[in-house]
């Protein structure tokens, strides 16, 4: 996929109606380890075929290049969520 997508509008409606939300800048999953034998899902760049082929994976003309994405702050939950609602008119 090469399309980005913009969540601020989304986001804007979210926390504008629910408390319990704010953005933070931790990472979205604690990243696994990659140990022998067990089977667990790691980053993409610690994968058997990600470092056999890092050539191909890091080069803009290979057709499969993987370009790190930008980090963005992601919305966490950091209390209880509740419904704050709009004002009535």
């Amino acid at each position: 996929m090469t399309e980005v997508t913009n969540y601020g509008s989304w986001w804007w409606y979210s926390f504008s109606r629910l408390g319990g939300l704010e953005f933070t800048d931790n990472e979205f999953h604690a990243a696994a380890t990659a140990g022998g034998g067990a089977v667990e899902l790691v980053p993409f760049d610690q994968r058997r075929d990600w470092q056999r082929f890092k050539d191909a994976y890091t080069d803009p003309e290979s057709g499969i290049h993987q370009a790190k994405r930008q980090e963005v702050a992601m919305p966490t939950i950091t209390g209880p969520v509740t419904y704050i609602g709009a004002e009535q008119t």
